[in-house]
């Protein structure tokens, strides 16, 4: 009978100490996944962080490519219009010629 005590007491025993490495097991994991989460949350706000500048700086540079695009297009337009111009002035002035003015002696 005494041993079986002993075995029983033993046994408590060593279920207590089993319970108490699990606890401090499950502590330790907690800690880790709170530590994992820290980690993967600064990550996450440097990964959005740097999304939100690639998108700030793709919304500079199509409004860079609009406002140049747009004043290149208008310069071209206006080149070729002021050559047409002066294509048709001076065609328009070789066929309108004015007789010269002599002086005329008094």
């Amino acid at each position: 009978m005494r041993i079986q005590i002993k075995q029983v007491t033993l046994a408590a025993s060593n279920w207590a100490k089993e319970a108490q490495e699990a606890e401090r097991l499950n502590k330790m994991l907690k800690i880790e996944n709170e530590e994992n989460a820290a980690a993967n949350n600064l990550a996450l706000a440097i990964q959005n962080c740097n999304e939100a500048r690639a998108s700030q700086s793709d919304k500079f540079f199509d409004s860079l490519i609009d406002k140049y695009a747009n004043m290149a297009k208008k310069s071209t337009t206006k080149k070729k219009n002021m050559s047409v111009k002066t294509a048709k002035s001076s065609k328009t002035s070789k066929s309108s010629k004015s007789p010269k003015k002599t002086k005329r002696k008094a």
